[in-house]
C-alpha cells in the first residue's frame, strides 16, 4: 500500500488511518501495529519537524510478506540526516538532567529491524521492517 502526506503535524490522523487500514487488511496483531505507528510517527514527525519547509510530500510504502511488515518513508528535497547511525543516549539520567533530542530515534532503532537510511538527490529514504512474531 502506498500513500503521501502534506508535510505537516496535521497529517498525523491520516497516517494513523493509512497505518490502521493496512494493518486490518492483513490481520496484523495490536502488538506489531503499536510498534509499527510509534515507528512511523517518530519518522514522521521528525520529517516534518526538521525539514518543514521541504519540497514535496512525504511517501510512505508498506508491504507485507506473511513473516513481516515491510516500510519505506521517503522524503525528498531534505539534507542527510542518517537515522540508522547508532546514538548514544543516557537513559539513567533523570529527565531534568537530559538534553531534549534523541530519545525517539533511539527507541525506533530499538523497535525495529534492519533500519536501513538511503540519501540520493536531496532524497531520503528510510526502510526497516517488523517481524510478526
Amino acid at each position: 500500500m502506498d500513500r503521501s502526506f502534506r508535510r505537516t503535524f496535521g497529517q498525523l490522523q491520516s497516517v494513523f488511518e493509512f497505518t490502521n487500514e493496512f494493518t486490518q487488511i492483513h490481520a496484523i496483531s495490536e502488538r506489531v501495529r503499536y510498534v509499527l505507528d510509534l515507528a512511523v510517527e517518530e519518522l514522521f514527525t521528525n520529517m516534518v519537524k526538521y525539514n518543514p519547509s521541504g519540497k514535496g510530500d512525504i511517501h510512505m510504502h508498506l508491504s507485507f510478506d506473511k513473516k513481516e511488515v515491510l516500510v519505506q518513508i521517503t522524503d525528498p528535497d531534505s539534507d542527510p540526516f542518517d537515522v540508522s547511525k547508532q546514538r548514544s543516549v543516557d537513559l539513567k539520567r533523570s529527565l531534568e538532567e537530559r538534553k531534549p533530542g534523541g530519545l525517539g530515534i533511539y527507541l525506533v532503532q530499538k523497535l525495529v529491524e534492519n533500519l536501513q537510511y538511503e540519501h540520493q538527490n536531496r532524497t531520503s529514504i528510510i526502510s526497516f521492517r517488523l517481524p510478526l512474531e
